[in-house]
Protein backbone atom coordinates (compact mmCIF):
# COMPACT_ATOMS: atom_id res chain seq x y z
CA UNK A 1 0.00 0.00 0.00
CA UNK A 2 1.24 3.40 -0.39
CA UNK A 3 1.20 4.41 2.89
CA UNK A 4 3.12 1.99 3.86
CA UNK A 5 5.69 2.57 1.05
CA UNK A 6 5.91 6.21 2.28
CA UNK A 7 6.10 5.00 5.93
CA UNK A 8 9.50 2.87 4.33
CA UNK A 9 10.40 5.96 2.14
CA UNK A 10 10.72 8.54 4.54
CA UNK A 11 12.51 6.32 7.24
CA UNK A 12 15.21 5.39 4.76
CA UNK A 13 16.40 9.05 4.31
CA UNK A 14 16.20 9.90 8.39
CA UNK A 15 18.14 6.66 8.70
CA UNK A 16 20.44 7.31 5.82
CA UNK A 17 21.60 10.97 7.66
CA UNK A 18 22.60 9.65 10.76
CA UNK A 19 24.22 6.09 9.32
CA UNK A 20 26.41 8.88 7.55
CA UNK A 21 27.89 10.28 11.07
CA UNK A 22 25.65 13.27 11.19
CA UNK A 23 24.79 12.33 14.92
CA UNK A 24 23.20 15.46 15.68
CA UNK A 25 24.61 17.92 18.64
CA UNK A 26 22.29 20.75 19.57
CA UNK A 27 23.66 24.33 18.30
CA UNK A 28 25.68 22.89 15.69
CA UNK A 29 25.67 23.75 12.45
CA UNK A 30 25.51 20.43 11.21
CA UNK A 31 22.50 19.86 13.50
CA UNK A 32 20.57 22.95 12.25
CA UNK A 33 21.34 20.90 8.46
CA UNK A 34 20.29 18.16 9.42
CA UNK A 35 17.02 19.02 11.06
CA UNK A 36 15.68 21.15 8.11
CA UNK A 37 16.68 17.94 5.96
CA UNK A 38 14.46 15.48 8.28
CA UNK A 39 11.55 18.28 8.63
CA UNK A 40 11.64 18.98 4.89
CA UNK A 41 11.20 15.03 4.40
CA UNK A 42 8.51 14.75 6.84
CA UNK A 43 6.28 17.97 5.29
CA UNK A 44 7.11 16.42 1.18
CA UNK A 45 5.92 12.99 2.87
CA UNK A 46 2.91 14.10 4.34
CA UNK A 47 2.15 15.89 1.37
CA UNK A 48 1.62 12.86 -0.11
CA UNK A 49 -0.38 11.21 2.69
CA UNK A 50 -2.59 14.29 2.52
CA UNK A 51 -4.29 12.66 -0.88
CA UNK A 52 -4.54 9.36 1.01
CA UNK A 53 -6.47 10.40 3.71
CA UNK A 54 -8.71 13.54 1.89
CA UNK A 55 -9.86 10.01 0.13
CA UNK A 56 -10.62 7.92 3.25
CA UNK A 57 -12.35 10.55 4.76
CA UNK A 58 -9.27 10.70 7.55
CA UNK A 59 -8.14 13.43 9.47
CA UNK A 60 -5.29 15.65 7.61
CA UNK A 61 -1.84 15.20 8.75
CA UNK A 62 0.05 18.04 10.37
CA UNK A 63 0.42 21.50 8.20
CA UNK A 64 3.90 22.43 6.91
CA UNK A 65 3.76 25.36 9.28
CA UNK A 66 3.35 22.45 12.29
CA UNK A 67 6.44 20.99 11.00
CA UNK A 68 9.06 24.00 10.37
CA UNK A 69 7.70 25.36 13.57
CA UNK A 70 9.72 25.78 16.39
CA UNK A 71 9.34 23.48 19.63
CA UNK A 72 6.72 24.34 21.83
CA UNK A 73 7.73 24.54 26.40
CA UNK A 74 4.51 24.23 27.98
CA UNK A 75 4.53 25.80 31.31
CA UNK A 76 2.09 24.40 33.95
CA UNK A 77 1.10 24.58 37.56
CA UNK A 78 -0.43 25.88 40.60
CA UNK A 79 -1.26 29.60 40.88
CA UNK A 80 1.87 30.91 42.60
CA UNK A 81 4.04 28.34 41.77
CA UNK A 82 6.42 30.65 39.27
CA UNK A 83 5.63 30.13 35.75
CA UNK A 84 5.36 33.77 34.54
CA UNK A 85 8.43 34.82 36.85
CA UNK A 86 10.16 32.06 35.29
CA UNK A 87 9.08 33.14 32.05
CA UNK A 88 10.54 36.50 32.56
CA UNK A 89 13.30 35.44 33.76
CA UNK A 90 13.80 33.33 30.26
CA UNK A 91 13.50 36.33 28.03
CA UNK A 92 15.50 39.12 30.81
CA UNK A 93 12.60 41.52 30.87
CA UNK A 94 8.77 41.74 32.54
CA UNK A 95 6.21 40.37 29.97
CA UNK A 96 4.30 38.68 32.07
CA UNK A 97 2.87 39.92 35.27
CA UNK A 98 2.95 37.62 38.51
CA UNK A 99 1.26 37.51 41.50
CA UNK A 100 0.58 35.56 44.58
CA UNK A 101 -3.44 35.41 43.56
CA UNK A 102 -4.36 34.24 39.73
CA UNK A 103 -4.04 37.50 38.11
CA UNK A 104 -5.57 35.89 34.32
CA UNK A 105 -6.97 32.73 33.19
CA UNK A 106 -6.06 32.71 29.36
CA UNK A 107 -3.44 30.90 27.87
CA UNK A 108 -0.62 33.32 26.81
CA UNK A 109 2.04 32.13 24.11
CA UNK A 110 5.68 33.95 23.17
CA UNK A 111 7.18 34.19 20.26
CA UNK A 112 9.79 35.80 18.26
CA UNK A 113 8.69 39.39 17.05
CA UNK A 114 9.48 43.09 16.09
CA UNK A 115 7.59 45.43 18.42
CA UNK A 116 5.79 48.43 16.26
CA UNK A 117 7.94 51.03 18.30
CA UNK A 118 10.69 51.61 20.79
CA UNK A 119 8.23 52.36 23.83
CA UNK A 120 6.67 48.56 23.63
CA UNK A 121 7.89 45.13 24.80
CA UNK A 122 6.19 43.44 22.88
CA UNK A 123 2.73 42.91 19.99
CA UNK A 124 -0.43 41.22 21.63
CA UNK A 125 -2.51 38.88 18.82
CA UNK A 126 -5.95 37.49 19.91
CA UNK A 127 -6.64 34.00 19.80
CA UNK A 128 -8.91 34.62 16.40
CA UNK A 129 -5.82 36.32 14.88
CA UNK A 130 -3.62 32.94 16.48
CA UNK A 131 -6.01 30.81 14.74
CA UNK A 132 -5.88 32.57 11.43
CA UNK A 133 -2.39 32.76 11.16
CA UNK A 134 -0.88 30.11 8.69
CA UNK A 135 2.81 30.44 9.44
CA UNK A 136 2.10 29.36 13.07
CA UNK A 137 0.67 25.72 14.35
CA UNK A 138 -3.05 26.86 15.65
CA UNK A 139 -5.09 26.61 13.15
CA UNK A 140 -6.98 23.39 15.29
CA UNK A 141 -7.16 25.60 18.19
CA UNK A 142 -10.55 26.96 16.44
CA UNK A 143 -11.85 23.09 17.13
CA UNK A 144 -11.31 23.36 21.02
CA UNK A 145 -14.81 23.56 22.67
CA UNK A 146 -16.47 24.44 19.23
CA UNK A 147 -14.23 27.88 18.82
CA UNK A 148 -15.27 29.08 22.26
CA UNK A 149 -11.77 28.60 23.77
CA UNK A 150 -10.28 31.14 21.42
CA UNK A 151 -10.94 34.21 23.94
CA UNK A 152 -8.64 32.77 25.93
CA UNK A 153 -5.54 32.67 24.09
CA UNK A 154 -3.42 35.35 23.32
CA UNK A 155 0.10 35.71 21.37
CA UNK A 156 2.62 37.71 22.66
CA UNK A 157 5.40 38.66 19.69
CA UNK A 158 8.66 39.38 22.26
CA UNK A 159 12.15 40.42 20.40
CA UNK A 160 13.95 38.14 22.63
CA UNK A 161 16.80 36.00 20.60
CA UNK A 162 15.74 32.98 22.72
CA UNK A 163 12.59 32.82 21.19
CA UNK A 164 13.85 32.61 17.59
CA UNK A 165 14.63 28.77 18.70
CA UNK A 166 11.45 27.93 20.80
CA UNK A 167 7.92 29.11 22.02
CA UNK A 168 6.91 29.28 24.92
CA UNK A 169 3.41 29.12 26.28
CA UNK A 170 2.30 30.59 30.17
CA UNK A 171 -0.75 28.80 31.10
CA UNK A 172 -3.09 30.05 34.12
CA UNK A 173 -2.90 28.58 37.78
CA UNK A 174 -4.24 25.89 38.42
CA UNK A 175 -7.12 25.82 41.60
CA UNK A 176 -9.18 23.86 43.48
CA UNK A 177 -12.41 21.84 42.59
CA UNK A 178 -14.73 24.67 44.56
CA UNK A 179 -13.84 27.30 41.90
CA UNK A 180 -14.60 27.12 38.08
CA UNK A 181 -13.94 28.45 35.14
CA UNK A 182 -15.87 29.35 31.75
CA UNK A 183 -14.17 26.92 29.31
CA UNK A 184 -13.27 23.43 29.63
CA UNK A 185 -9.65 23.65 31.45
CA UNK A 186 -8.41 19.74 30.79
CA UNK A 187 -9.50 19.85 26.93
CA UNK A 188 -7.20 23.14 26.70
CA UNK A 189 -4.39 21.36 28.69
CA UNK A 190 -4.80 18.23 26.27
CA UNK A 191 -4.53 20.19 23.45
CA UNK A 192 -1.23 21.66 24.34
CA UNK A 193 0.55 18.97 25.70
CA UNK A 194 -0.37 16.40 22.58
CA UNK A 195 1.77 19.52 20.52
CA UNK A 196 4.20 20.31 23.54
CA UNK A 197 7.95 19.31 22.75
CA UNK A 198 8.34 20.17 26.56
CA UNK A 199 6.27 20.10 29.70
CA UNK A 200 7.40 21.95 32.39
CA UNK A 201 5.30 21.56 35.48
CA UNK A 202 6.07 24.01 38.56
CA UNK A 203 5.24 23.65 42.20
CA UNK A 204 5.92 25.77 44.91
CA UNK A 205 6.60 25.24 48.66
CA UNK A 206 2.71 26.24 49.49
CA UNK A 207 1.03 23.77 47.67
CA UNK A 208 3.03 20.85 46.44
CA UNK A 209 0.99 18.80 44.34
CA UNK A 210 -2.37 19.38 46.76
CA UNK A 211 -4.91 22.29 43.82
CA UNK A 212 -7.93 19.43 42.41
CA UNK A 213 -6.84 20.65 38.72
CA UNK A 214 -3.03 19.73 39.08
CA UNK A 215 -3.70 16.24 40.34
CA UNK A 216 -6.38 15.48 37.96
CA UNK A 217 -3.79 16.42 35.28
CA UNK A 218 -1.49 14.39 36.09
CA UNK A 219 -3.58 11.44 36.71
CA UNK A 220 -5.87 11.96 33.45
CA UNK A 221 -3.63 14.05 30.92
CA UNK A 222 0.08 13.51 31.45
CA UNK A 223 0.22 10.22 32.41
CA UNK A 224 1.17 9.18 28.67
CA UNK A 225 3.69 11.95 28.70
CA UNK A 226 6.18 10.77 30.89
CA UNK A 227 9.13 11.32 28.43
CA UNK A 228 8.62 15.13 27.92
CA UNK A 229 7.50 15.99 31.28
CA UNK A 230 9.78 17.72 34.08
CA UNK A 231 8.92 18.51 37.37
CA UNK A 232 10.03 21.50 39.26
CA UNK A 233 10.24 22.39 42.68
CA UNK A 234 10.24 26.25 42.68
CA UNK A 235 10.62 28.98 45.07
CA UNK A 236 13.39 26.96 47.13
CA UNK A 237 15.15 29.66 48.61
CA UNK A 238 11.98 30.53 50.83
CA UNK A 239 12.94 27.55 52.91
CA UNK A 240 14.05 28.45 56.32
CA UNK A 241 15.89 25.08 57.00
CA UNK A 242 16.36 21.95 55.73
CA UNK A 243 13.90 20.33 57.48
CA UNK A 244 11.10 22.70 56.21
CA UNK A 245 12.65 21.61 52.41
CA UNK A 246 13.12 17.60 53.07
CA UNK A 247 9.09 18.02 54.44
CA UNK A 248 7.18 19.56 51.67
CA UNK A 249 10.09 17.51 49.25
CA UNK A 250 8.47 14.27 50.86
CA UNK A 251 5.10 15.82 50.67
CA UNK A 252 5.06 16.14 46.81
CA UNK A 253 6.70 13.15 46.26
CA UNK A 254 3.71 11.58 48.22
CA UNK A 255 1.05 13.30 46.16
CA UNK A 256 2.44 12.70 42.87
CA UNK A 257 3.26 9.01 43.54
CA UNK A 258 -0.65 9.06 44.00
CA UNK A 259 -1.23 10.45 40.93
CA UNK A 260 0.93 9.04 38.32
CA UNK A 261 1.51 5.80 36.75
CA UNK A 262 4.80 5.69 35.53
CA UNK A 263 7.44 3.28 36.90
CA UNK A 264 9.96 5.43 38.15
CA UNK A 265 9.16 9.12 39.83
CA UNK A 266 9.93 11.44 37.31
CA UNK A 267 13.57 14.00 38.32
CA UNK A 268 12.21 16.67 40.65
CA UNK A 269 14.34 20.34 39.54
CA UNK A 270 14.16 22.10 42.87
CA UNK A 271 14.78 25.48 41.69
CA UNK A 272 14.50 29.43 42.65
CA UNK A 273 15.37 32.24 40.81
CA UNK A 274 18.93 33.65 41.40
CA UNK A 275 18.71 36.26 43.79
CA UNK A 276 21.51 38.20 46.06
CA UNK A 277 21.42 35.65 49.07
CA UNK A 278 21.89 32.36 46.75
CA UNK A 279 21.58 28.79 47.31
CA UNK A 280 24.86 27.41 45.78
CA UNK A 281 23.33 23.94 46.38
CA UNK A 282 20.24 24.48 43.71
CA UNK A 283 21.89 26.84 41.45
CA UNK A 284 22.71 23.62 39.37
CA UNK A 285 19.19 22.48 38.98
CA UNK A 286 18.34 25.91 37.43
CA UNK A 287 21.22 25.46 35.13
CA UNK A 288 19.83 22.01 34.02
CA UNK A 289 16.90 23.43 33.66
CA UNK A 290 17.81 25.66 31.20
CA UNK A 291 19.79 23.43 29.56
CA UNK A 292 16.39 21.15 28.70
CA UNK A 293 15.03 24.49 27.21
CA UNK A 294 18.30 24.87 25.01
CA UNK A 295 17.94 21.40 23.84
CA UNK A 296 14.84 22.12 22.66
CA UNK A 297 15.09 21.83 18.81
CA UNK A 298 16.65 18.29 19.27
CA UNK A 299 14.14 17.07 21.07
CA UNK A 300 11.25 18.91 18.57
CA UNK A 301 13.04 16.66 16.05
CA UNK A 302 11.88 13.71 17.75
CA UNK A 303 8.23 14.28 18.71
CA UNK A 304 8.31 15.17 14.45
CA UNK A 305 9.61 11.39 13.69
CA UNK A 306 7.73 9.90 16.37
CA UNK A 307 4.52 12.41 15.47
CA UNK A 308 5.14 10.90 11.82
CA UNK A 309 5.16 7.14 12.63
CA UNK A 310 2.10 7.69 15.01
CA UNK A 311 0.21 9.33 12.45
CA UNK A 312 1.46 6.83 8.99
CA UNK A 313 0.31 3.87 11.37
CA UNK A 314 -3.40 5.44 12.41
CA UNK A 315 -3.99 6.50 8.69
CA UNK A 316 -3.25 2.65 7.39
CA UNK A 317 -5.31 1.07 10.49
CA UNK A 318 -8.13 3.87 9.33
CA UNK A 319 -8.15 2.71 5.68
CA UNK A 320 -7.64 -1.23 5.82
CA UNK A 321 -10.36 -1.43 8.74
CA UNK A 322 -12.56 0.98 6.49
CA UNK A 323 -11.61 -0.98 3.20
CA UNK A 324 -12.79 -4.00 5.05
CA UNK A 325 -16.44 -2.74 5.74
CA UNK A 326 -16.38 -1.75 2.38
CA UNK A 327 -15.79 -4.79 1.36
CA UNK A 328 -18.27 -6.74 3.62
CA UNK A 329 -20.93 -4.33 2.83
CA UNK A 330 -20.49 -4.08 -1.20
CA UNK A 331 -20.68 -8.44 -0.64
CA UNK A 332 -23.69 -7.71 0.72
CA UNK A 333 -24.97 -5.68 -1.95
CA UNK A 334 -23.67 -7.90 -4.78
CA UNK A 335 -25.14 -10.99 -3.00
CA UNK A 336 -28.48 -9.81 -3.01
CA UNK A 337 -28.41 -8.47 -6.41
CA UNK A 338 -27.79 -11.79 -7.94
CA UNK A 339 -30.29 -13.39 -5.76
CA UNK A 340 -33.05 -11.18 -7.38
CA UNK A 341 -31.41 -11.19 -10.53
CA UNK A 342 -31.92 -14.83 -10.50
CA UNK A 343 -35.19 -14.89 -8.76
CA UNK A 344 -36.75 -12.53 -11.50
CA UNK A 345 -35.17 -14.40 -14.75
CA UNK A 346 -36.87 -17.98 -13.10
CA UNK A 347 -40.31 -16.09 -13.40
CA UNK A 348 -39.79 -14.76 -16.24
CA UNK A 349 -39.40 -18.73 -17.71
CA UNK A 350 -41.54 -19.99 -15.85
CA UNK A 351 -44.20 -17.34 -17.31
CA UNK A 352 -42.92 -18.28 -20.46
CA UNK A 353 -43.39 -22.20 -19.61
CA UNK A 354 -46.98 -21.46 -18.46
CA UNK A 355 -47.72 -19.35 -21.80
CA UNK A 356 -45.97 -22.37 -23.90
CA UNK A 357 -42.98 -19.45 -24.42
CA UNK A 358 -45.14 -16.21 -26.00
CA UNK A 359 -44.81 -13.16 -24.27
CA UNK A 360 -47.61 -12.36 -21.80
CA UNK A 361 -48.97 -10.19 -19.55
CA UNK A 362 -47.44 -12.60 -16.63
CA UNK A 363 -43.73 -12.03 -18.29
CA UNK A 364 -44.37 -8.20 -17.92
CA UNK A 365 -45.38 -8.68 -14.60
CA UNK A 366 -42.35 -10.92 -13.89
CA UNK A 367 -39.93 -8.23 -15.02
CA UNK A 368 -42.02 -5.67 -13.31
CA UNK A 369 -41.45 -7.29 -9.92
CA UNK A 370 -37.81 -8.26 -10.68
CA UNK A 371 -36.90 -4.26 -11.61
CA UNK A 372 -38.61 -3.01 -8.49
CA UNK A 373 -36.97 -5.70 -6.25
CA UNK A 374 -33.80 -5.24 -7.65
CA UNK A 375 -33.85 -0.56 -7.49
CA UNK A 376 -35.14 -1.48 -3.98
CA UNK A 377 -34.50 -4.73 -1.38
CA UNK A 378 -30.27 -4.54 -2.39
CA UNK A 379 -30.53 -0.96 -0.90
CA UNK A 380 -32.29 -1.55 2.04
CA UNK A 381 -30.35 -4.53 3.14
CA UNK A 382 -27.48 -2.41 2.49
CA UNK A 383 -28.20 0.12 4.31
CA UNK A 384 -29.23 -2.25 6.97
CA UNK A 385 -25.34 -3.85 6.79
CA UNK A 386 -23.87 -1.01 7.10
CA UNK A 387 -26.00 -0.17 10.20
CA UNK A 388 -25.05 -3.15 11.39
CA UNK A 389 -20.87 -3.12 10.46
CA UNK A 390 -20.76 0.06 12.26
CA UNK A 391 -22.40 -1.73 15.20
CA UNK A 392 -19.83 -4.17 15.21
CA UNK A 393 -16.52 -2.49 13.74
CA UNK A 394 -14.60 -4.15 16.43
CA UNK A 395 -15.01 -7.47 14.58
CA UNK A 396 -14.28 -6.20 11.60
CA UNK A 397 -11.15 -4.75 13.34
CA UNK A 398 -10.39 -7.78 14.98
CA UNK A 399 -10.76 -9.50 11.19
CA UNK A 400 -8.64 -7.07 9.18
CA UNK A 401 -5.76 -7.00 12.01
CA UNK A 402 -6.30 -10.98 13.31
CA UNK A 403 -2.09 -11.45 12.38
CA UNK A 404 -0.93 -8.43 13.58
CA UNK A 405 -2.72 -8.81 17.04
CA UNK A 406 -1.50 -12.37 17.81
CA UNK A 407 2.04 -10.79 17.31
CA UNK A 408 1.30 -7.37 18.56
CA UNK A 409 -1.51 -7.39 20.76
CA UNK A 410 -0.62 -4.41 22.69
CA UNK A 411 0.46 -2.02 20.28
CA UNK A 412 -2.02 -2.70 18.03
CA UNK A 413 -4.58 -2.13 20.56
CA UNK A 414 -3.43 1.24 21.78
CA UNK A 415 -3.43 2.66 17.64
CA UNK A 416 -7.09 1.27 17.46
CA UNK A 417 -7.98 3.16 20.07
CA UNK A 418 -6.61 6.39 19.22
CA UNK A 419 -8.30 5.36 15.56
CA UNK A 420 -11.48 3.95 16.24
CA UNK A 421 -13.87 6.82 17.35
CA UNK A 422 -12.37 8.98 14.21
CA UNK A 423 -13.33 6.28 11.70
CA UNK A 424 -16.90 5.51 13.29
CA UNK A 425 -17.82 9.38 13.24
CA UNK A 426 -16.01 9.21 9.24
CA UNK A 427 -18.28 6.68 8.29
CA UNK A 428 -20.93 7.33 9.62
CA UNK A 429 -20.88 11.01 7.91
CA UNK A 430 -19.87 10.11 4.82
CA UNK A 431 -21.23 6.52 4.33
CA UNK A 432 -18.93 3.10 3.84
CA UNK A 433 -19.38 3.54 -0.14
CA UNK A 434 -17.13 6.74 0.50
CA UNK A 435 -14.77 4.56 0.81
CA UNK A 436 -12.77 3.79 -2.33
Amino acid sequence: MCIRTTHNMFFRVVSSYFKAGNEPQVHSPTSEEGFSSIKSAISNHYHILEEIAAEFKCNSPPSTAAVHSNPIILCLGNHSSGKSSFINFLLGQEIQKSSAAPLDDSFTLFTYGKPYSKHQNFVEQSGEGLALNKNLPFHSLSNVQGGKFLHRVKLKYVEEKKLEEIMLVDSPGMIDATQSRDYDFSSAIQWFSERADLILFFFDPEKPGTSAESLATFSQLLNKADHKLVVVLNKVDSFESVNDFARTYGTLCWNLAKVISFKDMPMIYTTHLPTHSGLPKFENALSDLQNKIIAAPARHVDTLITDFEKYTGRLLMHCRVASHIRSHVATTWWKTSLWILFFTIMLIFLSLYATGGEFSAYSLLSCFIGFSLLCSVPSFLTRKEEQRALEQIETHFCAEYFSELRENRQSVLKTWEAVKSELEGSLKQWGVFSIP
